[in-house]
């Protein structure tokens, strides 16, 4: 009967141990994916740039049978380094908002004037050339040849879409969970700690039945969150995602990927603890039958 009494509360606290240790892996993943220098990281791993500055001047040479606007006017200022420049600056605005910043501008830096040169210049000789007098109407094209090119570079660096999430008001709303990432966090971590106290104390008198009871909660968290990860890898589930850009594509899907594995072996390192604890349970009773 004593027995029974042990059994029916470990196995209630266990099975909560089950979640709060799936819910402190995928807290734990979330937040190691969940920064700007991850993001960055990821971007300079897979040359992100090199794509963002092929699919630029694509954009521009199709382009130039509506603008008359030759792509290298474009792409001889859009340097490697200034695309660069570009999806850092867009995905840390992007952090901003998630951090809880106001009136956060997405745009593309200015600070390399050379763009604005090119284009100016362009136009200048055209207007030259051709006999086009620089009135309001030839400013008025002038500027906004010069949006258009900044908003173009802003949208091609945009790599994981912030700058549209933001737009629909989404990243404001997931920033609150994003700014207690790291509390929840060490709340879940000292609730696994908490429980494995109580499972304890419930088996005082038999430290064993603990271990037992700690080696179950481990293997099923591990097995649990592992399954699903096995099944998004062998389908190669994300490659799915309908994303025209290879840029984007590439972003978003090494990302998801890369959460996916980082996911998979926390689940590996729990199944690998619970192997160890069964081994020291194992232990426990032989050394207990040897006595």
């Amino acid at each position: 009967m004593n027995d029974i009494k042990k059994y029916i509360p470990s196995l209630i606290f266990s099975i909560i141990l089950v979640f709060a240790l799936l819910g402190l892996t995928l807290s734990f993943t979330a937040e190691k994916y969940a920064n700007p220098k991850k993001l960055i990281s990821i971007s300079e791993q897979n040359d992100i740039t090199s794509m963002v500055e092929s699919e630029l001047e694509n954009y521009f040479k199709d382009k130039y049978n509506e603008t008359g606007i030759p792509a290298e006017v474009y792409m001889n200022a859009i340097t490697p380094e200034y695309i660069e420049a570009n999806i850092k600056g867009i995905i840390n605005s992007g952090f901003k908002v998630l951090e809880g910043e106001k009136n956060v501008v997405f745009s593309a830096e200015k600070s390399e004037a050379l763009l604005e040169k090119n284009i100016t210049d362009f136009f200048e000789s055209y207007a030259e050339e051709n006999g086009y007098e620089k009135d309001a109407d030839y400013e008025k094209k002038l500027t906004a040849t010069i949006d258009s090119a900044y908003k173009t570079v802003r949208e091609y660096c945009d790599i994981y879409k912030l700058v549209t999430i933001n737009s629909e008001g989404i990243l404001s709303k997931v920033g609150v969970i994003y700014r207690h990432l790291h509390m929840l966090t060490s709340f879940l971590a000292g609730a696994c700690a908490i429980i494995a106290i109580i499972i304890l104390f419930i088996n005082f008198k038999k430290l064993a039945c603990a271990v037992y009871w700690f080696g179950v909660s481990t293997l099923v968290s591990g097995v649990i969150g592992l399954i699903p990860c096995i099944i998004l890898n062998a389908s190669n589930y994300f490659d799915r995602f309908v994303i025209k850009q290879a840029h984007i594509f590439t972003s978003f899907t090494k990302l998801l990927y890369g959460s996916v594995n980082s996911f998979m072996v926390l689940q590996l390192i729990l199944i690998a603890v619970s192997a160890v604890i069964f081994g020291s349970y194992v232990f426990f009773i032989r050394t207990k039958k040897s006595v």
